[in-house]
């Protein structure tokens, strides 16, 4: 029997099987399909931003030296129509007036072209008047700065003919331009400077895109940093960590670019660099594209990918599932039909009824169990035949409402009567009542065996009462049920009065002789209902469900004097005590045995052969 069954499992496996590895397959290579072309189109989607901010970020700075230099076209003009209001003035002697005219000057000029920086006048005579740029605003100053007059002392030779149009320092860059008066005589000279601060608040970018956003420029008076610059100083910092001035960046940039717009790969991204020429020297402008900056741009691009990549394989799987399935329906019918006659010629019980226990089909085993053909049962109740403990009724009733039932049943063909493992499955229909599949294996060896390990479990060796585990059970269940529907129940402790002196004098062979004519002689006294076991030793306990304690006095009474008229072995009197007490609601089991064990104890220090009850 367990050879076919494990053949039918095999075959039932195998078409299994072969389906599943044929959807896994389909619906796997239909998923590598769509994330590679899915794939495919985000590499090519990045790569078309990562050109395009290339792109961008050449085109604009091959025109930046041209914005640059119109920007200090517009400076310089602002700066000499400056020199010549203040000349003006000086010539028609407002000598006092130059502080205010000056600071009136320089605020329009800032709010005209967006500057930032500061501004002086050293007159001939070496007098400094300017203002400069603090974090509270403007304040005035009587002195040049530190940088200028470094400079001045290099250039001692300036005169009328000498226009400086730009200069540059480390970190810091100012214009000039001298003040003439109508006859050309020099009368001073106009300093405006800046700090990289300053000239960062000045300059805007030809751009507002966000590669030129990102972008920053090596000049020799410092950096210039678009507004989003931070990630590129901070690739130059951690990619070249060995250099640390501005300088020395653009040496290792030369080396590496020769001077030619090139890309340098940099940690995990790229490091574009661009050169552009500026007053007979080249500058690098430089930015990094990372990964992270470019899915930044890609984010709504592969959220919409992502929902197609879910769309499409979903829809594969169903499209797949659906042609599967379709295979799977006519597989099932050869697979069906192949389970169906090993089943039926193997040796267990096979037997398909209808919603009524009708019969439709049995197999051979079956029907020599019964010692019928096939003829004589089909169409008939399978009451006439069978006897099932449960009824077939009621099996069926579960199977339809648990949709299938497992379980051990009590089975009688003809005369010879059996214990199967049963198992009803149920094949539903739309279109006519459901059919019901019995399908037993005998467990009669199994069955007795269990039986008898499970008396052994619940049974005192020696007296064949129940022992105190299988009491203890009863006991919990009878106390739910008496808790629930408010129902009386009793309890009595028994204990031999002097049992020890019989063993001593007679041997323990004769003590076990008068322990079980005891438990018959308890038993005799007893209902079907009630409850006894052997509690230990000499000591045995009696449950008494739906009793009062009247009741149970009275039967403690009727055995007190069933011990005094009997007659043990080798004419042996003996005698108990007991201790009877009622179960009073809301008590646990623990606390009954108490109060049993209390009066017990009170009626063996009464003397013995006594009986006490509780409550009192």
């Amino acid at each position: 029997m367990g050879v076919i069954w494990r053949n039918i499992c095999q075959l039932s496996d195998h078409f299994r099987d072969k389906l599943s590895t044929s959807f896994g397959l389909l619906f796997m290579g239909w998923s590598i399909l769509v994330i590679f072309i899915i794939g495919y189109s985000l590499y090519e989607k990045y790569d078309g931003i990562r050109e395009s901010m290339t792109h961008d970020f050449y085109l604009t700075f091959s025109l930046y030296p041209d914005e640059l230099y119109h920007t200090r076209g517009l400076l310089t003009q602002n700066l000499f129509w400056m020199a010549q209001t203040i000349s003006f003035m000086l010539e028609h002697n407002n000598h006092k007036q130059l502080d205010s005219e000056l600071k009136r000057l320089w605020d329009a000029s800032r709010r005209n072209y967006q500057l930032a920086g500061d501004i002086y006048f050293l007159r001939r005579d070496g007098q400094v008047v300017g203002y400069q740029q603090q974090s509270s605003g403007y304040t005035m100053t009587h002195q040049l700065p530190v940088a200028v007059l470094a400079y001045l002392k290099k250039h001692p030779q300036l005169s009328t003919a000498e226009s400086l149009a730009s200069s540059a320092l480390p970190n810091y860059t100012f214009l000039s331009t001298p003040v003439l008066n109508a006859g050309g005589q020099l009368l001073g000279w106009l300093f405006n400077t800046f700090t990289i601060e300053q000239v960062n608040q000045s300059y805007e970018f030809p751009s507002h895109s966000s590669v030129l956003n990102q972008s920053i420029v090596l000049t020799p008076f410092g950096i210039r940093r678009g507004e989003n610059s931070d990630q590129t100083l901070l690739a130059l910092k951690l990619g070249w960590p060995d250099l640390s001035t501005t300088s020395a960046y653009v040496e290792r940039l030369k080396a590496l670019t020769s001077l030619k717009n090139q890309s340098i790969q940099l940690m995990s991204g790229q490091l574009l660099v661009a050169w552009f020429q500026f007053d007979q020297h080249s500058d690098p402008a430089v930015v990094y594209i990372s990964l992270a900056s470019i899915l930044k741009q890609m984010n709504d691009w592969i959220i919409g990918m992502g929902l197609m990549l879910i769309f499409l394989v979903g829809m594969g799987g169903l499209l797949i599932r659906q042609y599967v399935d379709g295979r799977k329906r006519n597989m099932q019918l050869i697979v069906s039909q192949k389970l169906q006659k090993a089943a039926f010629d193997s040796n267990i019980v096979m037997i398909v009824v209808d919603a009524n226990g009708v019969v439709q089909q049995i197999n051979q085993f079956c029907l020599d169990k019964i010692d019928r053909r096939e003829y004589q049962v089909l169409g008939r109740s399978l009451d006439r035949f069978v006897e099932l403990r449960p009824r077939v009724k009621p099996l069926l009733d579960s199977a339809r409402a648990q949709n299938g039932w497992l379980g051990q049943v009590k089975v009688t063909f003809g005369d010879k009567t059996t214990y199967l493992k049963l198992s009803i499955t149920v094949i539903r229909s739309m279109h006519q009542d459901h059919l019901f599949v019995f399908s037993g294996v005998d467990i009669l060896e199994q069955h007795i065996q269990t039986t008898r390990l499970a008396h052994q479990a619940n049974t005192d060796v020696l007296t064949k009462l129940y022992n105190r585990n299988y009491f203890n059970e009863q006991l919990k269940r009878d106390l739910n049920r008496s808790e629930r529907y408010q129902h009386p129940l009793t309890l009595i402790l028994v204990d031999l009065d002097y049992f020890k002196q019989v063993n001593d004098k007679y041997g323990h062979v004769i003590g076990d002789k008068i322990l079980v004519e005891v438990a018959n002689l308890l038993q005799l006294r007893l209902r079907s209902s009630d409850i006894l076991a052997r509690w230990g030793g000499e000591e045995f306990v009696i449950l008494l469900p739906e009793t009062r304690l009247a009741e149970a006095h009275k039967l403690a009474q009727q055995i007190q004097q069933s011990f005094v008229q009997h007659a043990f072995t080798e004419n042996i009197r003996c005698s108990c005590s007991m201790g009877v007490v009622d179960w009073e609601q809301g008590s646990s089991a623990d606390e009954l045995f108490q109060r049993a064990d209390d009066m017990l104890y009170e009626a063996k220090a009464a003397g013995r052969n006594t009986i006490c009850c509780w409550p009192r």
